[in-house]
């Protein structure tokens, strides 16, 4: 009789525990994990990277094209390259520039901007992504730490069932049917704190990797699970929000700026191109020359002809003219996908608060009293030992279950935070 009150004060502090454990604000160990995969990510440093690149590639444009230098031997005789046999003999020095139509190199350079615009974005979207991958990675590894130490109190307990139907079937007043079910009860609690071993280590792998550290060292972390803030933003000023800060949202209308500038620029190819040259001829004085061998200066300049621009620029102007529809259309796509995603995760996080509530005023405080029932008709002999097994085993089901619940609304938010669009780090 002993041995069952001691299990029943177990069972009735045993939920108490775990509330307490989930108390408060999650500590610092989940935002020293994000900073540090800010930092040493490598899909954000490659972000970084591709930026820099990006950055120089839009310093290298708009320029005047490289001008050409040339030295030329004009109107030597082809038996002795002589330039003192006739006045027309001579060595050039030239020089030309290709100078585009006015627009073009400004177009170009708008575009490279946009482009490195684009990419330096591009690590914001990366930043938010990595920040929710760690937020879930940490969620999924404070559940299964949370549920193993539940799992753990729930062998002890079993443990002492086992004693006590041991000793009620040695002394003839228990059944060998419940000392069965109890040890099958008990490996299978077991197993499950096996399987959830396991896989708060592939949580911790999987923050290892998110962190840039080896995936293979699993350095046990403080676990905790913040809770269910009843307090939430309306759904219209989040997708406000996003409109003006998500990444792939500033993505999209930097593409439809981008092919705008195209489009110019493409227009304006239908103008030529202007080509400037200078040439210095130094000669040799011969008899009979008439200017007595004094150097010749030349200079011209020419226009390129878009002979070809019912072929050439007339296509390559249709063609932008069509990616810039399809850019317009392609940010319409991505608010719209925005906004449906924003309202989903909105209304499962809302789901989340109201299935948690009923589990903590409802759902759970039933299954209390339900084992509390069958403890006391269990002492008194009116309930068998396989009813109190239930309802003792259906209690912690309901507690992993909110915990769970728990787990799964964190990582709404962060989900939520992606989508919307919150920046991390800074840029």
């Amino acid at each position: 009789m002993l041995k069952v009150i001691y299990l029943w004060m177990i069972i009735m502090i045993m939920p108490i525990t775990n509330s307490i454990s989930l108390a408060g604000e999650i500590d610092n160990v989940l935002d020293s994990l994000v900073q540090i995969a800010l930092e040493k990510n490598p899909d954000i440093v490659a972000a970084e990277t591709d930026y820099q690149a990006a950055q120089y590639n839009r310093k290298a444009s708009g320029w005047l094209p490289d001008p050409t230098i040339s030295i030329t031997g004009s109107n030597l005789p082809h038996r002795s390259l002589s330039l003192d046999q006739t006045p027309m003999s001579g060595v050039s020095i030239g020089f030309s520039q290709k100078i585009p139509w006015p627009g073009k190199l400004s177009k170009i350079k708008n575009i490279a901007g946009l482009n490195a615009q684009n990419k330096k974005i591009s690590i914001s979207a990366w930043k938010n992504r990595v920040t929710r991958e760690v937020k879930s990675a940490y969620f999924d590894f404070a559940y299964w730490s949370l549920t193993e130490a539940i799992i753990d109190e729930n062998i002890l307990m079993m443990k002492s069932l086992t004693e006590i139907a041991q000793t009620k079937y040695a002394n003839g007043k228990g059944l060998a049917q419940d000392v069965l079910s109890i040890q099958t009860s008990l490996s299978k609690a077991e197993d499950k704190k096996i399987g959830a071993a396991t896989k708060k280590k592939a949580a911790l792998a999987k923050l290892n990797q998110l962190t840039n550290k080896p995936v293979y060292q699993f350095i046990d972390i403080t676990a905790k699970l913040p809770p269910i803030d009843t307090i939430s933003k309306q759904l219209e000023r989040l997708i406000d929000e996003a409109i003006l800060i998500n990444p792939r949202l500033g993505q999209s209308s930097n593409k439809v700026k981008q092919a705008d500038e195209k489009r110019a620029l493409a227009k304006n190819r239908y103008w030529p191109d202007i080509y400037l040259g200078a040439e210095y001829r130094i000669r040799e004085d011969i008899p009979m020359d008439a200017v007595d061998g004094e150097d010749f200066i030349s200079a011209r300049v020419g226009l390129s002809i878009p002979l070809w621009f019912f072929k050439n620029q007339s296509n390559q102007y249709s063609s932008s003219v069509k990616a810039l529809s399809a850019a317009r259309k392609s940010k319409e796509s991505v608010k719209q996908q925005i906004e449906y995603g924003i309202t989903t995760v909105f209304l499962e996080t809302d789901r989340y608060r109201q299935g948690f509530r009923l589990y903590d005023e409802t759902v759970i405080p039933q299954a209390e009293a339900a084992l509390e029932s069958a403890n006391i008709a269990y002492q008194v002999g009116k309930v068998d030992f396989l009813n109190l097994l239930t309802a003792q085993l259906r209690l912690f089901e309901l507690q992993i279950e909110r915990l769970g619940m728990l787990r799964d609304y964190n990582k709404s938010l962060a989900a939520l935070d992606e989508i919307v669009g919150v920046s991390y780090g800074g840029n």
